[in-house]
């Protein structure tokens, strides 16, 4: 009918048996529709094909998608699984039940056979006899598990240029966009192929054309909550696709960047953040944590009976400092059923009771979480930011529970080893997984009030941790991590001794050496306390040895630089192999690390080649010097001086092994025509450790050395 004119344009019935499909009614009359218009009946979609048989499966479906739609993705999954239960062949209903089985359980992310990936792969069997629009779909979603990112995006954007309003495709390559990490060429090195930016682009035009999708408020929430710093707070750059999306999730990244919201959300490397000022950081994250907060309100106030939208409001109050609020916003979500599969309410619970200094209310949540056993699953941890197992992790040390903390780490040292990592940095990761990092300056996941409640239990009871099964090796690592990361000036020195000395007393010496031998790197005025203990003294005295004769092989050599690189070679003394991984050096140590600077006016650079600190699992090795070059870590640092340096993108440092010595070799033209013009005179080789007298005064020795740098 002719809504303006009121005059009848055509009319149609279509009659169909009882035991029929009546969507083949629908799709009779649909056809007469169209050419009545002048359109081509061929075009139009088939709706048998589309959707399904069963009228329940479609109302289980629908019911689903409105689910979905509101983000209450537990819900949205049992209306999935009744969708399919009803009708197998329903292609769409099966992509649907995999996405909101990734978001309910986030350990599918790791299983290429998991339930996920299953439904997934049947709703791609099934799609075949799907229209173009439906089919892609399908495709991308397939695209994407199979770790190809690229061929995703593409299919979707075909999707678009179809129909620029296919809300669908347009949330679908939102979410891909803001994750896509595959690095493209540009400038200081590669960056990610997706954009922060373009995501938060298309997720506001999805809800302009379709303001029910409520879903799209937590993908902008949750950008400009990754700009303002929520953990984890980074984004993963990749030099490549890999097998899986699975395999990609597990995959160490290629680089790391930082996102900070200017006028556009910019990505700065992770090596490059020092350079950046702190004001200039929190600056960017005030304005992102604005744009977070406006789109959290406006989506309480469209929706202030859905549960995500108070979750939000919960997160923006947490960032804000204000976590009673955060608490109260969370609380309100808890009571309308909160479904976020990444990090179930009762953690983010106990978090913010922490935070909030209510330690016992923190504690309570945390007991109630291993009792249901949460923590059993370590892909919790892996899949999901880290902050709840760090806060578990404190939480158990402060309240006796090390043999928690001990089982989570074994758990999560078998997964880690599961994926091809050799046995002791497995367990070396798994312990940086769950302790964080107390050091960093400006997100440390633990606050120092927090950590001084940890030291302050961990030295009374030192027994405690020390017999609390793989978790005790550890045990001087961590109180070293916590104790200078709470204070430089040595206050927990005295402490840490007096906690060796009970572990001494009670057959421990090797823990109560490292202890020990920590406390002295704090502050070596505790020294003389230890000077005339035996377990301490005889240990000390062979490390230091061991150091003595390490460091007297290597001196420095030649320097020179070229148009296109600067070569600086060590003299190495003796052709006999070196010992690594040494027992008698405490965990966490370094061994081996060159270093070679070189420093003008108001600028120094610095080439380094080190081995990685010994971990507890390490077993000591006697290899040739080949063997240690090709296992340590490189890197050029630059800087305004020594104390503010930070690596240089794309630069990195090859060695070479000579007759008598080896060579370090920068490679980088635009760093050597810098050099070539400024011609610094000299470059400082170092090597380290340095050795340090045991006996009075204390004397130390080290490899520090100039020499004249040749050039063309």
């Amino acid at each position: 009918m002719d809504v303006v004119t009121q005059r009848e344009l055509a009319r149609a019935t279509s009659v169909v048996s009882e035991d029929a499909d009546v969507r083949a009614a629908y799709d009779t009359i649909g056809a007469v529709m169209l050419r009545s218009a002048g359109l081509d009946a061929a075009a139009a979609p088939d709706l048998t094909t589309t959707t399904t048989r069963s009228l329940d499966a479609y109302r289980a479906y629908l019911r689903g998608m409105a689910h979905a739609n509101r983000s209450e993705v537990r819900r949205a999954q049992t209306a999935f699984q009744e969708a399919v239960r009803l009708d197998s062949a329903f292609a769409l209903a099966w992509a649907r039940l995999a996405e909101a089985t990734f978001a309910v359980s986030p350990e599918n992310f790791f299983d290429p056979a998991g339930a996920a990936v299953t439904q997934l792969a049947r709703a791609h069997a099934r799609s075949t006899q799907l229209p173009p629009k439906e089919r892609r779909v399908i495709q991308s979603l397939d695209a994407l598990m199979r770790g190809r990112i690229g061929e995703a995006r593409a299919t979707l954007q075909a999707a678009l240029d179809a129909d620029s309003l296919d809300v669908e495709a347009m949330s679908q390559l939102s979410g891909v966009t803001a994750m896509d990490p595959i690095l493209v060429p540009g400038p200081g090195g590669g960056r990610p192929r997706g954009s922060w930016n373009t995501a938060l682009t298309l997720a506001k035009r999805v809800i302009e054309l379709d303001p029910a999708r409520h879903r799209e408020y937590n993908t902008l929430v949750s950008l400009y909550l990754g700009a303002a710093g929520w953990p984890p707070g980074i984004v993963v750059g990749r030099a490549r696709e890999l097998g899986s999306f699975a395999e990609m999730v597990r995959a160490q990244p290629d680089r790391l960047f930082i996102p900070l919201f200017r006028d556009s959300i910019v990505l700065v490397p992770l090596e490059s953040l020092p350079a950046v000022p702190r004001d200039t950081i929190q600056a960017a994250r005030r304005r992102a944590r604005d744009a977070a907060r406006g789109w959290a309100q406006r989506w309480v106030a469209v929706a202030p009976g859905e549960a995500a939208s108070w979750h939000a409001v919960a997160k923006v109050r947490e960032l804000d400092g204000d976590f009673d609020a955060a608490l109260a916003a969370l609380v309100r979500a808890e009571s309308l059923g909160v479904e976020e599969g990444f990090e179930p309410a009762p953690v983010r619970r106990m978090i913010l009771s922490a935070k909030a200094g209510r330690l016992v209310d923190a504690v309570r949540v945390n007991d109630s979480l291993w009792a249901a056993r949460w923590f059993d699953s370590t892909n919790v941890v892996l899949a999901n930011r880290t902050e709840g197992a760090n806060w578990s992790f404190a939480l158990n040390l402060m309240t006796g529970h090390a043999d928690r903390d001990a089982a989570m780490l074994e758990r999560l040292t078998r997964q880690l080893a599961g994926l091809g990592l050799p046995d002791a940095v497995a367990e070396g990761r798994a312990f940086e997984v769950l302790v964080g990092n107390p050091y960093a300056w400006l997100d440390p996941p633990i606050a120092p009030e927090h950590l001084a409640a940890v030291a302050d239990t961990v030295l009374a009871h030192p027994l405690r941790l020390a017999r609390s099964g793989a978790l005790s090796w550890w045990m001087p690592l961590l109180l070293n991590r916590i104790a200078g990361a709470l204070d430089s000036s040595g206050r927990y020195a005295p402490r840490l001794v007096a906690a060796a000395f009970v572990l001494a007393d009670s057959g421990l010496a090797e823990l109560a050496w490292q202890v020990a031998s920590n406390a002295v790197i704090l502050d070596s005025a505790v020294a003389p306390r230890l000077a005339d203990a035996p377990w301490y003294r005889t240990r000390s005295e062979d490390l230091e040895q061991v150091r003595r004769d390490v460091q007297r092989r290597f001196a420095a050599a030649t320097a020179r630089v070229t148009d296109q690189e600067l070569v600086v070679e060590w003299r190495v003394d003796g052709d006999s192999a070196l010992s690594w991984f040494r027992a008698v050096v405490p965990p966490g140590r370094g061994e081996y690390r060159w270093q070679v600077e070189v420093a003008q006016p108001g600028h120094i650079d610095v080439a380094v080649v080190a081995l990685a600190p010994r971990l507890p699992g390490n077993a000591p090795r006697r290899t040739p010097l080949a063997a240690i070059l090709n296992a340590s870590q490189r890197a050029v640092l630059v800087g305004p001086d020594s104390a503010h340096l930070a690596p240089r993108p794309g630069t990195t440092v090859r060695t070479e092994l000579v007759a008598g010595g080896f060579r370090m070799i920068v490679r980088d033209s635009v760093w050597a025509a810098r050099l070539l013009a400024a011609r610094p005179r000299e470059a400082r080789f170092r090597f380290f450790p340095c050795y340090h007298d045991p006996a009075p005064p204390h004397r130390e020795e080290c490899v520090d050395q100039r020499v004249p740098i040749v050039y063309p």
